[in-house]
């Protein structure tokens, strides 16, 4: 019986000392008497184990580099590992440059100004509501004439807001219809 200690089988076998006593809570170590761990014994039962446990090769886990998203922060090693971490950090540049021109990606600070800008032109609308309608309320013969027309102004204003579907057709009103198409390039972007 051969024994050896827990950092000797573990450098061994290439893996921490951590893998080692979790080896050992499972049930693949064998201990001797003075504490060491019995070589050919453990050998046989970890030989034992299927060659494939929960999708992964067994033998430890590999190390890890950074926090896993890649952005490691290494050592500068030979000038060809920085040659390819700065070509993989332009690629990723690059990408995000195309997303965004694409619009499968949008600034939020352009989302924000053409929302401002969206959200402008429905409270400058409901605020001139009663200018709007009031020469055309004198004609109305009764309430309903009156909310229908209200009502009408409303559903524009809403058509704004939900739709972003052409400017608004309101005459006197070319202004916010321009400024209303600007702020849906700038939301298709």
């Amino acid at each position: 019986m051969t024994v050896e200690t827990i950092a000797e089988f573990a450098r061994r076998h290439g893996v921490s000392k951590q893998t080692v006593h979790n080896w050992r809570r499972r049930g693949y170590i064998v201990h001797a008497k003075d504490g060491h761990i019995d070589r050919e014994a453990s050998d046989r039962l970890l030989d034992a184990r299927p060659a494939v446990y929960r999708g992964g090769v067994l033998g430890g886990n590999p190390p890890r580099n950074g926090n896993g998203n890649g952005d490691a922060h290494e050592e500068p090693g030979t000038l060809a590992d920085a040659l390819r971490r700065k070509e993989s950090a332009n690629a990723r540049l690059r990408e995000l440059e195309w997303d965004i021109e694409s619009g499968k990606v949008v600034l939020v600070s352009d989302a924000i100004r053409a929302l401002g800008g969206v959200l402008g032109l429905v409270r400058s609308g409901l605020l001139r509501l009663g200018q709007t309608i009031s020469t055309r309320a004198a004609t109305c013969a009764d309430a309903a004439a009156l909310k229908a027309m209200v009502d009408a102004e409303v559903d524009q204003l809403m058509a704004v807001l939900f739709s972003y579907s052409g400017p608004v057709d309101r005459g006197p009103v070319s202004k916010q219809a321009e400024r209303l198409n600007k702020a849906k390039f700038l939301l298709r972007r």
